[in-house]
């Protein structure tokens, strides 16, 4: 069955907020790097939030050009990732930089605008009833996938993409501290998140019923 017209139209709008918000941030790093466009796709490769958009351009714009759903599970791992990414960016990272013009609109769009919208197409069309137990285990899979990218990255160019897992900044036990409450969190946001998907299914199931009795 084909995605339903406002499913998709919202599905659009989600892949071209990224999209814009992306290409802002490439124009952006060309400009303050002065480097060659690969060199500021590269850097700008190196952070979970250009990548969990770039995932999110890719999914969303597959719904929008075949009118086809995702699959359940991924729809709700980009949920908990991309608005994983906007959380820690709120409560850890927003107060070490002042981005300007350009950069503060991309900024506001990849860690808030997006997210946003990502929650409200699962809230709206996302088929939550299909999503059980074993789901947040592997919406656990990209987040240690990228872990391990960036510090095996900045082991090898000296540049770690965030200071909480920057071994130049910090002790090892610090460092394995910070990983391990980033993954605690990750797993602990995924169960709460299935929760809540069931809880909108309870809610429809008592309207349902209370409908039926009134008839």
């Amino acid at each position: 069955m084909l995605l339903a017209f406002p499913a998709r139209l919202l599905a659009a709008l989600t892949a071209c907020t990224a999209l814009v918000a992306l290409v802002l941030k490439f124009v952006v790093t060309l400009r303050i790097t002065g480097g060659s466009a690969p060199e500021a796709a590269w850097y700008l490769a190196r952070y979970f939030t250009i990548l969990s958009n770039a995932i999110v351009i890719l999914a969303f714009g597959w719904m929008t050009v075949t009118g086809r759903r995702m699959h359940d599970s991924l729809v709700a791992g980009l949920v908990l990732w991309i608005g994983a990414a906007g959380l820690v960016y709120r409560l850890l990272l927003a107060d070490l930089w002042e981005p300007l013009g350009l950069n503060w609109y991309a900024d506001q769009a990849v860690h808030g605008i997006v997210p946003l919208l990502v929650f409200v197409w699962w809230l709206a069309f996302g088929r939550t009833d299909r999503l059980g137990w074993v789901d947040p285990l592997l919406w656990m899979i990209w987040p240690v996938l990228y872990l391990a990218y960036a510090l095996l990255r900045g082991a090898a160019d000296g540049i770690y993409p965030y200071p909480f897992l920057d071994p130049g900044r910090l002790t090892w036990p610090q460092l394995t501290w910070n990983v391990s409450r980033l993954m605690e969190g990750f797993l602990i946001a995924g169960y709460a998140l299935l929760a809540l998907s069931h809880l909108r299914i309870r809610r429809r199931l008592r309207r349902f019923l209370q409908k039926a009795q009134r008839r």
